[in-house]
């Protein structure tokens, strides 16, 4: 993610100091053992009230599960408190760890968004993941 590469340590500081003067659900920390390693959020769609999730953890971390349970929280949240009717996550087509994660969580591959995401190297393909607020099931 374009932000994830040009993030420090102050910036992420800053954007999570931010972030907690108000009600948003972006940026929330992964932390583990008192430390972050993380961060995941929930954009959420002003006009029909639907998400977009989206998270990056430290290389450190992955294939742990902290994203994975971080997700599931957040989706607890959005669809039984919040009344969320849809959340979405888009990953690389080329990131299978990430892609996995909407996977394991249940999501429904809805397709590739073409050139829709942009890191370092350019642009490139996103598979965009849906689940509905029927499709949730907080005890999988």
């Amino acid at each position: 993610m374009w932000w994830a590469e040009r993030s420090t340590i102050d910036t992420t500081r800053a954007f999570i100091e931010a972030a907690l003067t108000d009600d948003r659900l972006d940026p929330l920390g992964i932390v583990v053992e008192g430390e972050l390693v993380g961060v995941i959020g929930a954009d959420a769609d002003v006009i029909t009230g639907n998400h977009a999730i989206g998270y990056w953890i430290g290389s450190a971390y992955e294939g742990q599960g902290y994203v994975t349970r971080a997700c599931f929280a957040l989706l607890d949240h959005l669809f039984s408190v919040l009344g969320c009717h849809r959340v979405a996550i888009k990953a690389g087509t080329e990131n299978a760890r990430s892609r996995a994660i909407p996977e394991r969580l249940g999501f429904v591959r809805e397709g590739v968004e073409r050139g829709g995401g942009r890191g370092s190297r350019g642009y490139h393909d996103l598979v965009v993941y849906s689940m509905l607020e029927d499709e949730w099931s907080p005890n999988a």
